[in-house]
């Protein structure tokens, strides 16, 4: 049972209005189609609910940083939603030499690609993304790398820097508890949510302000965390 004050749901910013409605078809099925060029052998096909609706804020983007990029499958997906000229940062931890040539192979001739393959909290790969990015800055960061709560933490204080004015955040999983000895990425939510406020995109549910859950199961996967950093 879930109930959320009033006031979280009442006093939602114009920004996020593109995230409101649930996804169409045709979004559904683009999506879907994108996704399963992309996923390892026996993966279970993503829930993309919530993923959709958030990405949406992504439409038109020229500089877009994505962290924890797994399969490369979502940063397909979201690189149809970017400018036709768009640049891409690929950060993740592990290189998978064969799906960033699907990627590739994916992309229109006139986005740009960039991977770098690091710790997203060390400070070398942080000097790549900047160097990647040149005199500019992001865009929008979607960040799905370690979910563990000081990670989290990590990447918001780290990427927030390399973020332009009026630019976008996007963490995923926000929900999650942890494995009950290391906290997950929503003790960080709480504490980014002290600091600027973190707007929640949960499955079909309508869009709020963050706010806990106060139980510790069922671990609760999905969720999408929106941040315009002050």
């Amino acid at each position: 049972m879930r109930f959320y004050a009033p006031d979280f749901l009442q006093s939602l910013p114009s920004w996020v209005s593109p995230v409101i409605d649930l996804p169409t078809a045709a979004e559904t099925a683009e999506s879907t189609r994108i996704r399963r060029q992309f996923l390892f052998p026996d993966a279970p096909e993503p829930f993309m609910v919530d993923v959709i609706r958030a990405m949406r804020l992504l439409r038109g983007a020229r500089r877009y940083v994505e962290v924890g990029t797994w399969d490369k499958g979502c940063l397909a997906y979201n690189s149809t939603l970017l400018d036709r000229s768009a640049h891409l940062i690929d950060v993740d931890i592990d290189a998978r030499p064969e799906n960033t040539k699907a990627l590739r192979t994916f992309l229109p001739s006139t986005q740009k690609l960039t991977t770098i393959v690091g710790d997203s909290s060390a400070a070398t790969t942080i000097a790549q993304v900047r160097e990647a990015l040149g005199e500019m800055l992001a865009d929008a960061i979607f960040i799905d790398g370690n979910h563990a709560a000081d990670y989290v933490w990590a990447d918001f204080v780290n990427f927030s820097t390399l973020l332009r004015p009026g630019g976008m955040l996007l963490f995923h999983d926000i929900y999650w508890n942890g494995d009950g000895a290391t906290p997950g990425a929503a003790r960080a939510m709480e504490q980014v949510d002290r600091f600027t406020p973190v707007y929640a995109v949960t499955g079909a549910s309508v869009v709020h302000r963050y706010q806990p859950y106060f139980t510790q199961t069922p671990p609760i996967w999905g969720s999408v965390g929106l941040v315009r950093p002050r």
